[in-house]
């Protein structure tokens, strides 16, 4: 193997199989090495100036690393792409979408580029060696292109996973709300709402819970809440503690153990002897039974919220 060769492979190692044209003649390879390693196979054609090696699977992250490298430098995955790449639940491998700044011909036959007037270098991170907006810069590019329901939940879960913070969030809206960007507008109602200290539903059900008690004009309860004199017992998914009333939300079919089973009714005793009423809803109580689990709920905190 030549040394070419080798600069070239290594390169690739690091780029999940894929590199540029370019960066191979900075390796040494001339037009004649380059058209050579194609025609033998070796090298694949994925666009005019991106090469896969042969030889080394065509991942997901391959695909990506191939479309950002195909927008031309400074680009980076972003929108859904980002999203999947930062773990953000809800966003598949599927689509390969970048952003770059328009400074030059923004085309790509490997992913779907978009134009960005402000791409700072601030806003790009790298993660598994392939250049990607931040989680905050993400969530507002998910904005423009995502349902308001689908981006409450990318939003509440990159805050839950602590993939970002609302302070991040604050700050990145300064940014963009000054450049006029698509999405700003939606981004600031759901930030409104999401002061700094906010705690995100940790699941779909909490978060369903929550436009539960808005839907049917419910007072506000204190999420995930810890309960327990001198000794904890137990953090609660919504408490009304002036009340002692606890609410447990409950998204299983049943007790996957019998240990689960007697944790639980335990858990539930020591909170009955302190003096808590512990109120369990399912999913089927709000998806199905959502005006009687409401009556239910309000006879519960009293009349004084009817």
């Amino acid at each position: 193997m030549s040394d070419v060769d080798q600069a070239v492979e290594a390169l690739s190692e690091k780029q999940h199989g894929v590199f540029t044209v370019d960066q191979a003649s900075e390796r040494g390879a001339s037009r004649n090495f380059i058209r050579w390693r194609l025609d033998s196979k070796r090298w694949r054609s994925l666009s005019e100036i991106v090469v896969h090696m042969a030889g080394v699977p065509l991942t997901w992250y391959s695909r990506v690393m191939a479309g950002v490298l195909d927008a031309g430098p400074g680009a980076a995955a972003s929108h859904r792409t980002a999203a999947c790449l930062h773990g953000i639940p809800g966003f598949k491998d599927n689509r390969i979408e970048v952003s770059r700044q328009p400074n030059s011909a923004s085309t790509s036959r490997l992913a779907l580029v978009h134009r960005s007037r402000w791409l700072p270098p601030w806003h790009i991170v790298v993660k598994n060696g392939i250049r990607v907006t931040t989680v905050a810069r993400t969530l507002f590019d998910l904005a423009a292109v995502v349902s308001r329901p689908r981006l409450e939940r990318a939003l509440d879960n990159a805050i839950a996973m602590k993939l970002v913070t609302v302070e991040a969030l604050n700050s990145m809206l300064e940014e963009l709300a000054e450049r006029g960007r698509t999405g700003v507008a939606a981004m600031r109602k759901l930030l409104e709402a999401r002061q700094l200290g906010y705690i995100a539903p940790a699941s779909e059900l909490e978060a369903r819970f929550i436009r539960f008690l808005t839907k049917y004009g419910l007072p506000d309860a204190i999420r995930q809440m810890n309960v327990g004199g001198d000794e904890w017992i137990a953090r609660v998914d919504f408490a009304y503690p002036g009340l002692k009333i606890l609410i447990e939300l409950d998204g299983r079919l049943h007790h996957t153990a019998l240990l689960d089973a007697d944790r639980d009714r335990r858990r539930r005793a020591r909170l009955i002897a302190q003096g808590w009423k512990v109120i369990t809803i399912t999913w089927w109580d709000l998806t199905d039974y959502g005006a009687q689990t409401a009556d239910t709920l309000r006879i519960a905190l009293g009349a004084s919220v009817a």
